[in-house]
């Protein structure tokens, strides 16, 4: 099996680079979109990010090594996650096809990843209550540093140094919803009883497995929304496969005839809430978009609703989760 050999590797990079790692959904279009997303020109000319109002007290330091760009010069999709979480119990509760690599199956989990959010996908606590927060670390690196400060651990010019695996002072995606961040965020329309597409990239060969959660905005606004809804509103996957893209990236050229149809690894067992649909991540390599369909619910009702993607990481302690607006019809 190639799992030992990748294990090894991915030790070395996560020891090099502390908590990297980055995925996002695109598609629906998401809040921190500039632009309406046509998926079938993948991300050409597509613009993300906005600047973070900047508290009195912030990072000053190195860029990369002690303070985040991200949190200073952008804000872009990476942004959104939650660093440092774990499983609250012990064991996994996977089938083992569900481990590993692209298509490797029954292979134990390392010790150091035993506790990481897919050994129990759902479990483990996320952050901004399914749409992230910005920088993953709302509380700090362990210590009283202030905005933007990098979190982490990097081996840079001969010295151990912070690092950035993400950064301290984010706030969650729906307060700076209600702040007006993200201006007029766009909508996508989907009809009861249909299959309908949802993409997503990454850029860090974290494996795990993801799902996809709908919560109605309740009449308080979306600053009421929890875990807790989107949980009771797991979508399943239609259909036994999935799309993938090979280094899908931002203003890169797309040939959306590129995307190969493989069969999709997915399961229900072992699962939070009991009996929810995650699809696993079968590339190994960093830099892959994934399409797949979800079935919208018949009977659901009609009107406006958050969508929440949800990534639960293997190989790093890591949830990644953005959201989307959607118009049930």
């Amino acid at each position: 099996m190639i799992f030992k050999t990748f294990e090894a590797s991915l030790l070395v990079f996560l020891h090099l680079n502390g908590a990297l790692g980055h995925g996002f959904m695109y598609y629906p279009t998401t809040w921190v979109s500039n632009g309406e997303i046509n998926p079938t020109n993948g991300l050409i000319n597509a613009q993300f990010g906005f600047k973070y109002p900047l508290p009195d007290e912030v990072c000053e330091g190195e860029l990369k090594v002690d303070c985040s760009i991200s949190a200073f010069e952008r804000g872009w999709t990476t942004d959104w996650f939650t660093n440092y979480t774990h499983i609250p119990g012990e064991g996994e509760t996977m089938p083992d096809q569900m481990y590993g690599i692209g298509s490797d199956t029954g292979s134990p989990v390392p010790k150091w990843a035993a506790k990481n959010p897919w050994t129990q996908p759902g479990t483990a606590p996320i952050l901004g209550d399914g749409c992230g927060i910005n920088g993953g670390n709302p509380d700090g690196c362990g210590d009283s540093s202030p905005f933007g400060t990098c979190c982490g651990g990097n081996w840079n010019k001969g010295a151990w140094k912070r690092g950035c695996g993400g950064y301290t002072g984010g706030k969650p995606a729906f307060e700076h919803y209600e702040d007006g961040l993200f201006g007029e965020t766009f909508t996508t329309t989907w009809t009861r009883g249909n299959p309908e597409a949802v993409y997503w990239t990454d850029m860090a060969a974290h494996a795990g497995g993801y799902a996809y959660r709908l919560c109605k905005i309740p009449p308080g606004g979306v600053t009421q929304i929890t875990e807790e809804c989107f949980n009771e509103g797991h979508l399943s996957f239609a259909g036994n496969n999935n799309w993938i893209y090979a280094n899908l990236a931002p203003w890169s050229e797309h040939d959306y005839s590129k995307w190969q149809e493989v069969p999709a690894i997915r399961t229900t067992e072992g699962t939070y809430p009991p009996g929810s649909e995650w699809t696993k991540v079968t590339v190994p390599l960093r830099g892959w978009a994934y399409k797949d369909y979800v079935q919208v619910p018949e009977d659901i009702e009609p009107g406006t609703y958050i969508l929440s993607f949800r990534w639960d990481c293997q190989f790093s302690p890591q949830i990644w989760s953005n959201c989307a607006t959607i118009e049930v019809v």
